[in-house]
């Protein structure tokens, strides 16, 4: 019907693939998903917005942002993926939506004041979880369905990839405010909330002897204090020799 889904031979592609290319490369994000608010869609109507669409090859795609306020607007933008992956998706398609909704939640859980670099993290991780996983279907390889099947088992709440690029958020947060107050900027507070909140910290194993992994050593990045082979921390330890939890 559009000529821009279409290939050189004239063969037409399904609008699944089509959507499949924007997520891969044109920076289609879940918040492209999310309803818009009625105010929105007033003003849209007020103007020619609503009638002017552009299916070329040249053509963009709206506008949005990585920046939401809450968990729920996460959510607002993946029920709006399910809602085109229950008329163009096959059942096992939908397991997509499924974990990444439970993902969110699982956040919202252990996070219900919505911080907002949490929340901005979530988002780009949602992101990143959904475009690994379609991205395989467009893969011209014999083992795709298995690639799938590993990229939706990656979206998990407890995996070693969040845990640690939680702990580097908060990390780099919790320096941010030491320089601050080095700097004078702010008063330092002896009641100021540790580095790692309580419900990450709980996902890092300790030993009988009181040690437990250097966190940065697990994500690759330099130990302050330390040596490749040696925390400067006498508690934390390099090449942790045990699986974290994933």
């Amino acid at each position: 019907m559009f000529r821009g889904l279409g290939v050189e031979r004239g063969k037409i592609k399904s609008p699944l693939s089509f959507v499949l290319m924007l997520l891969e490369l044109e920076g289609l994000t879940v918040m492209h998903f999310k309803e818009a608010s009625e105010m929105s869609c007033l003003e849209d109507g007020s103007t020619n917005v609503n009638f002017s669409s552009d299916f070329s090859l040249s053509a963009t795609l709206p506008g949005s942002t990585i920046q939401c306020s809450s968990y729920d607007d996460i959510l607002d933008g993946i029920h709006g993926l399910n809602a085109l992956g229950q008329e163009l998706w096959f059942d096992y398609m939908r397991k997509l939506t499924s974990r990444l909704q439970t993902f969110v939640c699982k956040n919202k859980s252990a996070d219900p004041s919505n911080t907002p670099t949490r929340v901005r993290l979530t988002l780009m991780y949602v992101n990143k979880f959904a475009g690994g996983a379609l991205a395989h279907l467009q893969e011209d390889d014999r083992m795709w369905w298995t690639n799938f099947c590993e990229s939706l088992r990656s979206i998990e709440y407890q995996s070693a990839a969040w845990t640690m690029a939680l702990v580097n958020v908060a990390t780099q947060a919790h320096e941010d405010e030491s320089r601050q107050g080095r700097d004078g900027r702010g008063k330092r507070d002896q009641d100021r909330a540790p580095a790692i909140p309580g419900a990450i910290r709980r996902l890092i194993p300790i030993i009988r002897r009181g040690q437990e992994p250097c966190v940065r050593n697990v994500a690759g990045l330099p130990c302050s204090g330390g040596s490749r082979d040696r925390c400067g921390n006498a508690r934390r330890v390099h090449n942790w020799p045990d699986s974290l939890p994933s």
